[in-house]
């Protein structure tokens, strides 16, 4: 079922910089992080590390990084250690930009990343 049908239309939603930005309920646009790609990039590095420890899976050479993507957001979700994106709204963009602000929120304060 499409969004515009389970919400109906939205006109106008301006949320704080860190969160979406709906035009209406088709368009949706994120906020850039300074250095999103390499946010994400340091979270699947992380996220690796972590879901091994868990003792819940190891990430291959041979797996995507869409596949990685979405098994760290969903891994992440259900530790309850970010919120979860609204039904429909879970894209791969999205999903990196969630894990892009994940990580952000992980680093230290002054790292290079944040600058």
């Amino acid at each position: 079922m499409p969004v515009a049908g389970v919400i109906g239309a939205v006109t106008c939603l301006a949320l704080d910089r860190d969160r979406l930005v709906a035009e209406n309920s088709e368009e949706i646009t994120l906020s850039k992080l300074k250095h999103e790609a390499e946010l994400v990039a340091h979270a699947l590095k992380v996220g690796a590390v972590y879901a091994k420890k868990r003792g819940v899976g190891e990430f291959d050479t041979v797996d995507s990084q869409k596949d990685k993507i979405t098994y760290l957001y969903r891994l992440l979700v259900h530790d309850k250690l970010i919120q979860p994106l609204a039904k429909g709204q879970e894209s791969e963009p999205h999903m990196k930009h969630k894990l892009a602000l994940w990580m952000s929120r992980q680093l230290p304060e002054g790292h290079a990343l944040l600058q």
